[in-house]
């Protein structure tokens, strides 16, 4: 069997990439590996181009301002990880559509494994909006493990 030393988590934030991220980590520290905590914000393409006024009064544009909130989310989201210091990791904030993105990352890495949130969506939701986590299993260069953020007893 194939060692786990690379460990990518796609996060966007939620509680259910929450629970991936504390996932990963006890994956992590079992296996000695490294992580990988990769966020990806998507912009819409007529809104690539528009201008926001940031809170300490800068213009820049909407991708710009998307990459640096997404920064400063990750550094949030890394700093209340207990125990995310005893392994390896470091961030990865880029623009693009999340499961191509999610994909070629783990590629480009060399992933070993890919440790991902979902939020269960059923029915008419997972119809109109897809599943992230679904679009990646199909394209994955390596294992997927799908992790949810509570789970029924």
């Amino acid at each position: 069997m194939k060692t786990i030393s690379k460990i990518l988590v796609p996060v966007d934030f939620s509680d259910c990439s929450r629970a991936a991220v504390q996932a990963a980590l006890d994956l992590a520290l079992r296996y000695e590996a490294e992580l990988e905590l990769l966020h990806v914000h998507e912009v819409p393409f007529t809104a690539g181009a528009v201008l926001v006024r940031t809170g300490d009064g800068r213009e820049v544009t909407m991708d710009a301002f998307l990459g640096e909130e997404s920064r400063r989310l990750l550094g949030e989201m890394v700093d209340s990880v207990d125990d995310l210091v005893k392994a390896p990791h470091h961030q990865v904030v880029q623009g693009g559509v999340a499961h191509v993105s999610i994909v070629d990352r783990a590629k480009a890495v060399g992933a070993d494994l890919i440790v991902m949130g979902t939020h269960g969506r059923s029915g008419l939701s997972h119809l109109l909006m897809g599943s992230v986590a679904e679009k990646v299993l199909r394209g994955a260069p390596c294992p997927v493990m799908v992790v949810r953020d509570a789970y029924e007893d």
